[in-house]
């Protein structure tokens, strides 16, 4: 995904929560947004990475 395509999605989200590009937000607001959201990001490290990180795949 490239950085306009996060950018675009967190802004999305962010104004379905009722936020405007004016909004002052706090860490702990970034937190909650993000926690109500259906937001979901995986992750997967290819297999020729393994051996120096853990396979992993996550829900944020």
């Amino acid at each position: 995904m490239s950085d306009e395509q996060r950018e675009r999605v967190l802004s999305q989200v962010l104004k379905e929560a009722g936020y405007t590009k004016d909004s002052s937000l706090t860490l702990d607001d970034f937190i909650k947004v993000l926690g109500q959201s259906e937001l979901k990001m995986d992750v997967e490290i290819p297999k020729d990475q393994a051996k120096c990180k853990r396979n992993t795949k996550q829900e944020y």
